[in-house]
């Protein structure tokens, strides 16, 4: 999965202007600056909004990728599939730079590769040769995560732009 990156909230004008929006994953986008003083105390609170934005965004586009690879992962009931590979979905996060949120999903199966990409030859302890054919799944996956990422991030994104 690849990281989500966004913008929320603005600012129009350092003369007492207010942008006001709705609240978006939780977070408020109005932001009122005054002053030079009030500048710096708002573009703080517009770092702090930008990453509480972007971890709602990559969080929720990673669950929703989480759950197109379970449902295209090879399930129980399919000849020599048990449904542990959808069961092995995971889910990581951290921050990522100064404002991105990165989230990694992926399958910790440790034949998950062998299934996505096929195998053709002998294994490390010299059973084989394998003929196994590809049952791709985190590519569809991620295919279909990619589209509704971004209806995601259009969704949760409020871009207002002024002058200053």
């Amino acid at each position: 999965m690849s990281m989500v990156t966004g913008f929320l909230g603005g600012f129009h004008s350092a003369t007492s202007k207010m942008l006001s929006g709705p609240s978006v994953g939780g977070i408020q986008t109005a932001i009122h600056v005054d002053g030079v003083d009030a500048v710096i105390a708002a573009f703080k609170v517009l770092n702090d909004r930008v990453v509480a934005g972007n971890r709602v965004i990559a969080e929720t586009v990673a669950e929703i990728a989480s759950a197109n690879i379970k449902g295209y992962a090879p399930r129980s009931g399919i000849p020599g599939h048990s449904g542990f590979l959808a069961r092995s979905v995971r889910r990581t996060s951290h921050a990522y730079g100064l404002y991105g949120w990165i989230c990694y999903v992926r399958p910790d199966a440790p034949y998950a590769s062998r299934i996505e990409a096929g195998f053709y030859r002998t294994d490390s302890l010299g059973r084989g040769p394998y003929n196994e054919s590809p049952e791709p799944f985190v590519k569809p996956a991620s295919d279909e995560t990619s589209l509704e990422a971004q209806a995601v991030a259009e969704g949760f994104l409020t871009i207002t732009v002024g002058a200053f």
